[in-house]
This record gives structure tokens, sequence and C-alpha cells, in this order.
């Protein structure tokens, strides 16, 4: 299973609407990616766009893939008049932008959040996709890939229909309605990006207290193409 359609359902009702730069996607790009003008970023599940203006602001050519129709066409009306191209595609099967590959590669690929929604076996895809269009020593930024010590994952409390030993799918609490879902050790990450050299691997850990109380865990990496 590629990308969920319950994500197009999200968008279309204005939900899960991130508009605001992820700060970690601007730390990180700044300490890792050298980002100026002329250089290629793809970004892997770009959603509402809340990275779209800060890529633009550095003059990079920004493409981002985004498996919601609804969203695709928003952002193509939103960032029309800039050096931004949007396409609706599952990006376990494709990159769709085959002229990025032709040309050289991208130099950049951004996944916040996006390539984890996905079963092990299309998360392998993805990177093998990633390996093809990357240029050589292109980098590869993973942010927010949810991590086994998160409680939805370690304590079994939700209902959920197992995917795979890593991937679950919820029927209730907050990731309900969204369909795949990843869980990821430091093993399984070494192990996927086996081929990659690893730059920056960081585990985080929080615990919210306010509205209820739930640990949350999640892995934010950086790997380059060898």
């Amino acid at each position: 299973m590629g990308f969920s359609k319950e994500w197009e359902t999200a968008y279309s009702k204005n939900t899960h609407l991130s508009v605001w730069p992820w700060s970690h996607v601007i730390s990180l790009t700044h300490r890792y990616c050298d980002l100026h003008e002329g250089m290629k970023v793809l970004e892997l599940g770009c959603g509402a766009g809340a990275n779209v203006p800060y890529f633009i602001s550095l003059g990079v050519d920004y493409y981002g893939l985004e498996g919601s129709e609804t969203m695709v066409r928003k952002l193509s009306e939103q960032f029309f008049q800039n050096n931004c191209h949007f396409a609706q595609a599952d990006f376990t099967k494709s990159f769709f932008f085959e002229n990025l590959y032709n040309n050289g590669g991208v130099d950049v690929i951004i996944d916040r959040s996006s390539v984890t929604h996905n079963s092990t076996e299309d998360i392998k895809k993805v990177v093998e996709l990633s390996k093809k269009y990357l240029k050589c020593g292109g980098i590869y930024i993973g942010m927010d890939w949810f991590s086994t010590e998160n409680e939805f994952f370690k304590n079994k409390q939700y209902k959920a229909d197992v995917i795979d030993s890593n991937t679950l799918v919820f029927k209730e609490g907050y990731f309900n309605e969204l369909g795949n879902v990843h869980f990821s050790d430091e093993k399984h990450i070494r192990e996927i990006f086996k081929d990659f050299r690893i730059e920056f691997l960081e585990h985080k850990l929080h615990e919210q207290i306010e509205p209820y109380k739930i640990n949350w865990a999640w892995w934010d990496f950086v790997v380059t193409k060898k």
C-alpha cells in the first residue's frame, strides 16, 4: 500500500494543514546543505506546503510530490509565479519528475514525516528511488520518523491492524484514519539506509502532559549518497 487515501480526505476537510516551515527542516538544511540558487530540492509528501516559502527564499528549484489531488491543485495555484513544480504521485512507485533524473539528479531530498506513513517494503522502495534521483554526494534529510519507543507502538493499547512487524493501521487515537504508520528503531534505520553514509542520527523523546499524558518518540537523520 502506497499513499493513503485518508490524507486526501483529511486535506479536503482542511485538517492537518501545517502552513509554517518546520524549524528542524530549516536547521538541518542549514547545517548540512549549502542551498543556493540553481540547486534542486525534492520534497516527498509536501502536504499543505509548509516548507515551500522557505525553499523559495533560498532561490532553489523546488519540486514537491504529494498524493493528495486537493493539495497539489491548491499549491500549484498558490505558488505558480515561483520556481516551483508540484505533482500528484505515489512516491513509493514513482518520483514522477523524470527530467530531474535525466538532468543529473537532485541535490537534496526532504522527507518530513511522510515516508514513515508507509509499510516497510514501500519505504525500501522509496529509498531505492532516492538513490536513483540523488546526485552523488546528494543528501536525504528524514525527520519525525516514528520510533518504536512511541507509546502508540510500545504499549499496544490502541486498536490497530498489523501490516508488518513495524507498520500499523490504527482504528482509534491520534493516528486514526491516517493510514499506515511505520515505527523504527536505530538498527532498522541503519539497515534501510545501509547504502548511504549517515551524517546525523537523533532520537527525540517527548513527554506530553496536557491535554492528555502520552510519550512521543521520533527519529531525525541526515544521510549522504555515496
